[in-house]
């Protein structure tokens, strides 16, 4: 099964993602700090079009987290991981501007 429909269907399926949730995480931009919103749809669009390298290590992760029975705050604290990054990439490019 292709990652982007494995991962819809643990969203759909589970409760431990909530699609809606907002990171609230920290940034650097022209030597500047700041703190930037994304939505885990945000992160999950993210994940979709990441490499398979990034997308098999992730599927591994959730699926381990998933048969420990990880509570959903623990997903997120692992998401927001994604999220930070996202939000330096984000960042970088708009130093580039």
């Amino acid at each position: 099964m292709a990652f982007k429909e494995w991962l819809k269907t643990f969203v759909d399926e589970t409760d431990k993602i909530d699609e809606e949730y907002k990171f609230h995480v920290n940034y650097k931009a022209k030597n500047e700090y700041g703190i930037m919103t994304i939505k885990m749809k945000e992160v999950i669009l993210f994940l979709n079009n990441a490499d398979e390298i990034i997308q098999e290590k992730v599927k591994n992760d959730v699926v381990f987290m998933d048969m420990t029975n990880k509570n959903s705050d623990f997903f997120k604290q692992y998401f927001t991981h994604v999220a930070t990054g996202m939000a330096n990439v984000y960042a970088k490019d708009y130093e580039k501007c």
